[in-house]
């Protein structure tokens, strides 16, 4: 395992448009606070989309480089490889194996008395999930349960991990207490909007 220190601590490189946008954005809330009329707020607006906006020269090519490269490694991952977030610090992260994360989250999920269920394909855990949703809507929302059951996007959680700080330094192993949940398990139905 590759721990990868602030590897999402660096500032994203802006283009004259994200540039622009995020000035408008910030004068329309500075213009709504100041009390400024609809339609004073809608004139700034226009002054401000027909302004050219050079690109931020605080961010040098260096840095769009750096940003890049990082990136890339999250939104074109390398085949096998995982990049799992450390527990409590959003800037770190740890690359390792596909392998090596399945191995330590079916640990966790061993450890903490969770059991595997091998009754079900995947298209079965689905609908069983679906229906679940399905079942569990209060009476008021009763009225979505033929909604949910055409829904098109996943309704099943997915369950990832990750790495505790205290137990892993830079991609080591360091905890020895027995037992001890060295991960973070994390059920997540992101998936389902």
């Amino acid at each position: 395992m590759i721990h990868l220190p602030g590897s999402t601590n660096v500032a994203a490189y802006l283009s004259s448009q994200d540039y622009r946008e995020q000035y408008t954005e910030l004068f329309t809330q500075w213009g709504r606070q100041m009390g400024f009329s609809r339609a004073a707020r809608a004139s700034l607006r226009k002054t401000l989309a027909s302004t050219e906006f050079p690109s931020p020269n605080s961010v040098s090519q260096n840095a769009e480089a750096h940003h890049k490269v990082l990136t890339e490694r999250i939104l074109k991952p390398t085949r096998g490889v995982i990049e799992a977030p450390e527990d409590k610090g959003p800037e770190e992260s740890y690359m390792r194996t596909e392998e090596g994360h399945l191995y330590y989250l079916g640990k966790e999920l061993e450890q903490s008395g969770w059991t595997r269920d091998t009754s079900h394909d995947p298209d079965s855990a689905e609908m069983e999930a679906r229906n679940l949703l399905q079942d569990n809507l209060p009476k008021r929302f009763q009225f979505l349960r033929q909604r949910v059951a055409r829904w098109k996007k996943k309704c099943a959680p997915s369950c990832y991990i990750s790495f505790k700080r205290k137990c892993w330094t830079t991609g080591v192993k360091l905890c020895t207490t027995p037992g001890h949940a060295c991960c973070r398990k994390i059920l997540s139905y992101g998936t389902l909007w």
